[in-house]
C-alpha cells in the first residue's frame, strides 16, 4: 500500500488471522468494504498528528476523510471521563494527587478488556514498587467480581499482590489502587502525573495526547502494536516494555521505564514533544482549526 511513514512490524506483533488462507470474515475486510461502498469516512485522529496518512488514505480510497478527532466527551474540562461510573470519589483521589510532586506520579490502566494474571500483577507490582515512584493503578476486575467491585476484588484479585503490598504503598503514600472504573480523563490532566502505563489502544492513546502525558506502552491485541510503535518512533513520546496480552513484564525493565520517563532527560524531552502534541490538539478542535472545520465540513455535505 505504499505507506508514506511505515512501521516494521514483526509477524508475531500482527493479528494471527491476517494469516488465515480466508480473510473474508475477518474485521479488517469487513471495515474495508464498507468503505469501498460507503461515501466517506470519520476518523478519530487530526491532521497535524497524521498528516500524511491521511493524505495517502485519501489518495488511495478517492472518497470523503474527515478527521475530527480527538473525539472527547461533550462536558470535558479536564474532569470528565469515558465509560461507567468512576469506582472511587474526587474527593478521596484529588487530595491524594494534590499530594504528589509535579509530574512524579505514573498512571497505570491496561483499558476495559485486559485482566492481568497473577504472574503478570506481580512482576508489574513489584517493579512499580522498585521504581520509587508514585503511581495510581485502576485495575479492571473480572466479570464473576462485578458489580460489587470494592469488596469482592479484595477476595479475588488483590491475592494476586506481593505479600503486603497494597498495605506497604498505602502507608507510604506511594500507591493508590483503584478498583474498577477510574476517571480517567481527571487523573490524566492532573499537574502531578507525568507518565501514562498503558496498553496503547487508541482512545487511550488520544487521551494521553489531548493531555500531553509521555506513555509508557504494553500492546496486548488489535492495533496497540502499531499505534505503540507510531507512538515511540514517529510520535517520539513514549517507551515499550512489554508485549502481547500474555507477556510477563520484566521487573527490571518496568522499574527502568518508569524513571526514565519520570526522571530522567529522554523522559523529560518526550515531555516536551508531548507538550508540542496537546498544543496542536488544542488547535485542531479549536474555532477554525482542522477537526471542527472537518466536522462542519462533514454536516454541511449531509445538509
Amino acid at each position: 500500500m505504499n505507506l508514506p511513514s511505515p512501521l516494521r512490524l514483526h509477524k508475531s506483533e500482527i493479528a494471527a488471522n491476517f494469516f488465515e488462507p480466508d480473510m473474508s470474515e475477518s474485521l479488517l475486510v469487513l471495515c474495508l468494504q464498507s468503505l469501498s461502498h460507503g461515501w466517506g469516512m470519520l476518523i478519530n485522529t487530526f491532521e497535524d498528528l497524521e498528516p500524511h496518512h491521511l493524505s495517502h488514505f485519501r489518495s488511495l480510497t478517492g472518497k470523503p476523510i474527515w478527521s475530527i478527532g480527538p473525539v472527547l466527551p461533550p462536558s470535558f474540562a479536564g474532569k470528565a471521563g469515558r465509560g461507567k461510573m468512576a469506582d472511587i470519589s474526587e474527593d478521596e483521589l484529588v487530595p491524594w494527587l494534590d499530594s504528589q510532586r509535579p509530574r512524579s506520579v505514573v498512571y497505570v490502566s491496561f483499558g476495559s478488556h485486559a485482566f492481568l494474571s497473577k504472574r503478570q500483577t506481580v512482576a508489574l507490582a513489584r517493579g512499580l514498587e522498585a521504581s520509587g515512584q508514585p503511581f495510581v493503578w485502576a485495575i479492571k476486575v473480572t466479570p464473576k467480581l462485578e458489580p460489587s467491585t470494592a469488596d469482592s476484588a479484595a477476595d479475588g484479585i488483590q491475592s494476586h499482590f506481593p505479600d503486603g503490598f497494597e498495605e506497604r504503598m498505602k502507608n507510604k503514600g506511594l500507591g493508590l489502587i483503584i478498583w474498577g472504573w477510574a476517571p480517567q480523563l481527571l487523573i490524566l490532566s492532573h499537574p502531578s502525573v507525568g507518565a501514562f502505563m498503558t496498553h496503547c489502544g487508541w482512545n487511550s492513546t488520544l487521551e494521553s495526547i489531548t493531555l500531553g502525558v509521555p506513555l509508557i506502552t504494553w500492546p496486548m491485541s488489535g492495533d496497540q502494536n502499531f499505534n505503540s510503535k507510531q507512538v515511540a518512533e514517529q510520535f517520539g513520546i513514549g517507551i515499550q516494555f512489554c508485549q502481547h496480552r500474555d507477556g510477563i513484564p520484566d521487573e527490571k525493565r518496568v522499574k527502568e521505564v518508569v524513571r526514565l520517563v519520570l526522571t530522567e532527560d529522554e523522559g523529560e524531552e518526550m515531555r516536551r514533544r508531548a507538550k508540542k502534541l496537546k498544543e496542536m490538539t488544542s488547535k485542531a478542535v479549536g474555532e477554525g482549526g482542522s477537526s471542527k472545520v472537518n466536522l462542519q465540513a462533514f454536516v454541511s455535505e449531509m445538509s
